[in-house]
């Protein structure tokens, strides 16, 4: 299962002292285990899968959807709102385009 080490320092500010909790984090790690092995049987001809892979990637989905339903749902609004809305920079802005036509 892929994991990221720590939260990525844009996001830090953002997520609770205690993260988002092991459901939140289960979850969204097989969605992306998930994501990767069904980019591989789409695009790598040379991937030959079995009805076991299949079942697998079954189980790993109703385990991801079961340990979604378990978390809090603060959690899962945080999570989803970082995800649709990422943090902006903290860079200093630049000035907008000029207006003017030549």
């Amino acid at each position: 299962m892929a994991r990221h080490p720590s939260v990525p320092p844009e996001y830090a500010a953002y997520i609770p002292p205690g993260g988002l909790g092991a459901q939140v984090r289960t979850s969204a790690a097989l969605a992306v285990e998930l994501y990767e092995k069904r980019q591989t049987a789409d695009y790598d001809p040379g991937v030959l899968l079995h009805t076991v892979d299949a079942t697998l990637a079954i189980a790993n989905a109703r385990s991801a959807l079961r340990q979604w339903g378990a978390a809090p749902g603060d959690a899962k609004r945080l999570f989803i709102l970082l995800l649709l809305f990422p943090p902006r920079s903290r860079a200093q802005p630049t000035a907008p385009p000029s207006t003017r036509h030549a």
